[in-house]
């Protein structure tokens, strides 16, 4: 008869047990990290060369823009929040400026022309704001037709992380929402009594 050497001969009593929840422990934290966005930045939804764009930032812009901005979703404000200071920078190279009492000043006035009710706009709705009226007096100059092509290329070149929860990043460094054909919302859902 041959016999097996038992491999746990010798140990305590319940070492095994403490193996595989310390091996368990491990998995589950290197799990939590890898999940936790490939920005590396607890509470990132994009880093955009080294500046963090915070998760709670998109939210509260969504939320300050959506009653009066139909296209303020998450996905569109952080494409927004990771261009703004690039196109601003460009704009302003090119004689184009906006202040952020004028950005404010058009929130405001939006607000007032559907009469909702506002409250203190944050950085991120002023500088959604502030990329509005920036886009448009730069589109509107004579040589738009040659400058923007170079704007493109600027943003292009921007190092860009987005958190998977918001979307990805193609070759120009546009955003991509993500599709999530698990959710569903009827219009007896959206519906507000």
């Amino acid at each position: 008869m041959t016999t097996v050497p038992d491999e746990h001969a010798g140990r305590r009593p319940g070492t095994r047990r403490r193996a595989r929840l310390r091996t368990g422990a491990v998995l589950g934290l290197v799990a939590a990290v890898t999940l936790a966005g490939c920005t590396g930045q607890p509470g990132a939804a994009a880093v955009v060369d080294g500046r963090v764009i915070a998760v709670e930032d998109v939210h509260t812009a969504v939320a300050q823009l959506s009653p009066f901005f139909e296209g303020a979703t998450s996905e569109n404000v952080l494409a927004v929040l990771v261009q703004e200071p690039t196109i601003r920078a460009f704009a302003q190279e090119h004689g184009v400026a906006v202040s952020d009492q004028a950005a404010r000043a058009q929130l405001t006035d939006a607000a007032a022309q559907l009469e909702v009710p506002t409250e203190e706009f944050g950085e991120p709705a002023v500088s959604v704001s502030r990329y509005l009226l920036v886009w448009e007096q730069l589109t509107g100059l004579p040589d738009a037709q040659t400058l923007i092509p170079d704007l493109q290329l600027e943003l292009s070149e921007l190092d860009v992380e987005v958190s998977p929860r918001f979307g990805t990043v193609d070759e120009g460094n546009e955003l991509v929402a993500v599709d999530r054909p698990w959710l569903v919302t009827s219009d007896d859902e959206t519906a507000v009594e």
